[in-house]
């Protein structure tokens, strides 16, 4: 559950692929598209001094890498905490961590519930 409700957190409360886009939330100060999109969209490797727009889709190998990290809840909230979008969301709302609103506080209570359910202390 807590994979999902960051998911909604992420995109929906942060408004993490809204940016640009009138009379949507987006607190992040960057298009976080191409990141959040794996760099899917090529747009942003046509070389400049091609002069034609051209893409040279054989010189460009997407690659993901990964890599995974065990935290406990300090660290991983700690983490979140340090998220500009979280820290604008907060300033924009005029709420400070831990206020009755603050979307932290239930992210963290799903967040123990699994914790409590799978009988863990720390998530990957």
């Amino acid at each position: 559950k807590f994979q999902e409700e960051f998911g909604k957190f992420y995109v929906n409360t942060l408004g993490s692929y809204n940016y640009g886009i009138e009379g949507k939330p987006c607190y992040w100060n960057i298009d976080r598209k191409l990141l959040d999109y794996g760099f899917e969209d090529k747009f942003m490797f046509i070389r400049a001094g091609d002069g034609d727009g051209s893409f040279d889709e054989d010189s460009f190998e997407r690659q993901f890498f990964f890599e995974n990290k065990w935290m406990n809840e300090q660290q991983l909230f700690g983490y979140f905490q340090s998220m500009s979008g979280y820290n604008t969301y907060l300033e924009k709302n005029g709420l400070k961590y831990g206020d009755d609103g603050d979307p932290m506080i239930h992210l963290r209570n799903v967040y123990r519930e699994d914790m409590e359910l799978y009988k863990q202390e720390k998530m990957m």
